[in-house]
């Protein structure tokens, strides 16, 4: 799996030092897209087409997650890509290809399937 970060931050909001200071830069390498360098920004669906072509990789092996629907779910179903809406409030219409979760730490259950172990000697007492 290849992670990848697409961010409409302004030219003073580099994420890539939160990255870092949260210590999950190296996830990210070099592929971490702020619009101001890219040229183009969320909702456009050509700055996801941007990413997905400096990635190599086309809409349908690529996932959007992100919570803002129209900003990062939208433009990315509107290419091909399918994508994943974090959000405590459901929402009944959604496009085909979008998921809703919760929370992102459901996330990696979402994406492997594995469910979280519990603590050896079977948790808290």
């Amino acid at each position: 799996m290849t992670l990848s970060l697409l961010s409409n931050a302004r030219s003073w909001q580099d994420r890539r030092p939160a990255l870092a200071a949260v210590g999950i830069d190296g996830l990210f390498g070099d592929r971490v897209f702020l619009s101001h360098e890219i040229g183009v920004a969320k909702p456009d669906p050509a700055a996801f087409t941007y990413v997905l072509n400096s990635l190599g990789a086309a809409p349908a092996e690529a996932l959007s997650v992100g919570n803002d629907y129209a900003h990062d779910i939208s433009p990315a179903t509107q290419i091909g890509m399918r994508a994943v809406f974090v959000s405590r409030w459901h929402i009944g219409h959604r496009r085909p290809g979008t998921t809703w979760i919760s929370n992102i730490t459901s996330l990696p259950v979402l994406l492997t399937g594995a469910r979280k172990r519990e603590p050896a000697g079977g948790g808290a007492t």
